[in-house]
Parts: C-alpha cells; structure tokens; sequence
C-alpha cells in the first residue's frame, strides 16, 4: 500500500467504524474492543519476547568478540583485536550495556598501549574507571594492568604504577587462582627496580622462581636481567639475558624477546664477539621489524576501521531512530483506533438512551390518552346511566298519570306503547328482533321491569291480578329461556 493510499484509508476509517456502531450491539462492539486490546498485548509481548531474545544473542556475540579480541592481543594481532573490541562495543553501545562498554574500553586501553597510542589509552582507561567496580574481579585485573603499562612504559611514573600494583592485589584476593598475585607481584618486582629498590626486588624473585613453569616467570627473568645488568658483570648479565630470552620464547613474548637479544647485542659489542653479534642483531632486527610493522600496520588499520564503524555506528543509530518512529506511529494508530471505537461506543449508548427516553415518553402519552379515553368512557357511562334512570322515572311518572287520567285498559296500554317505543325504541326493536315470538303482554312485562317497576304497579298497569302476574311472569321465563336466574336482573342486564 503506497503512502497517498494509506492515509486516504486513515481517513475513512472513522466514517467507516461509525457506520458499523449503528449496526452492531454493544456487547459485539465490547468484544471487538476486547479482542483489539487483547490483539495489541499478544503482538506487545511478541515483540518484547523476541527482542529479549534478539538482545541476549547479541550480547552473547559481543562476549565471544572480546573473548577473541583478547586473545588476538597475545598474538600481537592488533587490527583483528580493535576491530572486534570495537564491534562488541558497537553492540554493547546500542543495549546500554554499562559492564560490557566498560570491558570493551579497557581491551581498547590494552590495544593502544601495544601501538604505542598512549594518549588514546589514557581516555579509555579514564571512561572506564567510573564503572569498573561493576566488573568481575577477573576484569579488574585487566583495568589495573593496564594502567600499570601507562605509568611504566610510558609515563615512567613508578610511584603511581606501585599504588597500581597494589590496587590490584587487593582485587587478586577475590579471585580463586594465585597465578594472579603472583603475576602483580613479577610486575612489583620490576617497579622496585626502576625505583632503585634492589633488596625488595629480589625477595619478590626469591619467592616466584619456584613458578618457574608459569607465564609471568618470564617477567621474573626479565627483572633478573635488569638487576644484572645494574650490579653484575657482562658473564652474568649475558647468563641471565639468555635465560630470559628461552622463556620469551616459550611463551612467545616478543617485547621479552627483543629486550633480552638488545642486553645480549651489548654484551657481544663489549665481548667483541663478532659472529655472536651479527647472529643476534640479525635476530633482533627481524622481530623488531615484526613488531613495529605490525605496529604501523596496526595504526593504518585502525583508522580505517574506526571510519568504517563510525559509519556503521551512524546507520545504526538512523535505523534504530527510523524503528522507533514507526513504533511511534503504530502506538499512535493502535491509540487512536481504540478511542475512536471507545468515542463511537459512548455515542451508541447515548443515542439508546435518548431513543430510550423518546420511546419512554411516547409510551407515556400513549398510556395518558388511554387513560383519558377511559376517563371519557367512564362519563359517558355514567351520563348514560342517569339519561336511563331519568328515562325510567319519566316512563313511570307517565304510566302513573296514564293511570290516573285514563281508566280504561286500552288506553292505558296504548298509553304505555306510545311511551316506551318514544323512550327506548331501539330497545324494542332489539327485543322483538331476538324474540320474535313474544307476545304483546310479554313484552309490556319485559319493558315495565325494565323501566324498574315494581309487581303492584305492573299489577296496576296491566290491570292483572297477583295469579296472573305469577302466570305471565312463568311464560315469560319460558320464553326467555331461563331456569334458576332472576327474571329482573337478567332483563335490567339486556342490552338495548
């Protein structure tokens, strides 16, 4: 997806994640929420995980380079030795690893001292002091031996290089192997002789020429001759002279090597021993010229891999600046992706409520109008009821005076029909319609109970007798229908 894309597709998806929150419920809108945060931890911890284990791989590599690089220093491989030191260092560097760096700058120290970069050494050792304490005593040593080189081959400062030596055997008591001490004190060794201090020298070199099979025992030779050379005649000196260039050579030590065949060049000069002389010059000019070109060929070196890493150093941080901003950019998607979903999901929820609200008070207006019609109902009926009991007391007023004022049964009956069907015609109408064989006495008794009458008026207007009441009442409840039910009651209770 190219760029233009990518941010036209940025600025849909609100318009797009809105359209979909009308149609999903909350509850899916809360799994989809769930399952992005839940997306983002998984990926979070993927990501941690497998830089952890990219971290520690690396690291582990920057290890083996200083392990190599220290090696390639007692090979006088100088070039291999800076070009490692520095690419662990590049690594260190990237991971904050304060140990490593700290490590990494006293190898550095050691590379220099070999090439004679004696000022380059001095800032090492200096950026590395501050954090030394945190290293393992076995790379303490390393720190304190190098500065003792600074202070002896180059400063000539022997005072500062004895409180060095003594610095670092208070560091040797950590360590399990004596083979350092015993190295520290060949180095004490030689200081006290600088210093003029003969009688400490040769107590310490009384005390190591029983480790005559060790690495250091070629630094107690060396001291040999250097004390020889000051007190001892020329046999002595070219004695002790030999002696320390067999250990040189033993364990390949070529500064050892070619200050013993310079001491044995000198006695052969004063000897006049002139095929000694030119076997050993010959000898001392072909690892003199061994040293100082691989010296020289050192320096070139290093300039050019230190330009070479301080590119690859550059491209490095660019790289590391160019992952941390898309990891920016992600965060800052993934970010906006979640509010957008949470601002769209608190939207939601208002528009239910307010459809809820809305939905609440039509239901209410609805339930009100119900309630006013039932109201209205309920005056109607109640209206209706006086219009029928003013009908009733109007009727029986009427057969009242009918009675009064007509004394014949004729009229008065024709009297009543007039009046009835006038007040209730659909009443009867209904009653003839359901009843068809009714007979017209009948339907007077039906309409004088209906008009709420009682027996000695019914008795009065149908000018009967309480037997023939009992008669039609009987023939009424046959027609009717009915049995056990109350004749009043049933008939108040027909609808007109």
């Amino acid at each position: 997806m190219n760029s233009p894309n990518y941010f036209s597709f940025l600025m849909k998806l609100p318009i797009f994640v809105d359209k979909m929150s009308k149609k999903v419920t909350k509850w899916q809108l809360l799994v989809l929420l769930l399952l992005l945060v839940v997306g983002l931890v998984a990926a979070g911890t993927i990501l941690y995980r497998r830089s952890v284990a990219n971290t520690l791989e690396e690291l582990k590599q920057a290890d083996s380079l200083v392990d190599l690089a220290a090696r390639e220093l007692t090979a006088y491989d100088y070039s291999k030795a800076y070009k490692d030191i520095t690419d662990a260092q590049s690594i260190y560097d990237n991971h904050s690893d304060t140990k490593g760096l700290t490590n990494c700058y006293i190898k550095l120290a050691t590379t220099y001292n070999g090439i004679g970069l004696w000022d380059e050494s001095w800032k090492c050792l200096e950026k590395a002091a501050p954090t030394v304490n945190l290293l393992k005593p076995k790379y303490r040593y390393y720190f304190y031996y190098a500065k003792l080189e600074y202070f002896v081959d180059y400063k000539k400062d022997y005072a500062s290089a004895e409180r060095t030596i003594h610095q670092s055997i208070e560091n040797d008591k950590f360590l399990k192997s004596k083979d350092y001490i015993l190295s520290d004190l060949s180095n004490l060794a030689e200081v006290y002789i600088n210093e003029g201090k003969y009688a400490e020298s040769s107590r310490i070199l009384d005390d190591l020429s029983v480790h005559s099979d060790k690495f250091f025992y070629t630094q107690l030779a060396y001291c040999r001759m250097l004390i020889a050379k000051r007190r001892e005649p020329s046999d002595s000196i070219y004695k002790k002279a030999g002696e320390c260039l067999l250990q040189s050579v033993r364990f390949n030590q070529l500064d050892m090597q070619i200050a013993a065949l310079e001491t044995m060049i000198d006695v052969d000069s004063a000897r006049n021993d002139q095929s000694s002389f030119i076997k050993h010059y010959v000898r001392y000019s072909a690892l003199r010229d061994s040293l100082n070109g691989a010296t020289a060929t050192s320096r070139i070196n290093q300039v050019k891999e230190k330009a070479k890493i301080d590119q690859e150093r550059s491209k490095m941080k660019s790289e590391v600046r160019t992952q941390r901003l898309l990891l920016v950019f992600i965060l800052f998607v993934a970010l906006s992706v979640a509010s957008i979903t949470l601002l769209l999901y608190y939207r939601a929820r208002e528009r239910k409520k307010i459809v809820e609200l809305e939905a609440a008070q039509l239901a209410d207006k609805l339930k009100r109008n119900e309630l006013e019609k039932e109201l209205s109902h309920l005056r109607m009926e109640q209206e209706k009821k006086k219009l029928e009991k003013s009908q009733q007391d109007n009727m029986s007023m009427s057969l009242q005076l009918a009675m009064v004022d007509n004394d014949k049964q004729q009229k008065s009956l024709r009297f009543f029909d007039e009046q009835f069907h006038l007040i209730d015609n659909e009443f009867c109408r209904n009653l003839e319609k359901t009843y068809p064989d009714i007979s017209k006495s009948e339907e007077h008794l039906v309409c004088l109970i209906k008009a709420g009458l009682d027996a000695h008026e019914i008795m009065s207007v149908l000018n009967i007798s309480s037997s023939g009441l009992y008669k039609l009442r009987y023939r009424l409840r046959k027609r009717l229908g009915l049995r056990n039910e109350n004749l009043e009651r049933y008939i108040k209770n027909m609808e007109g």
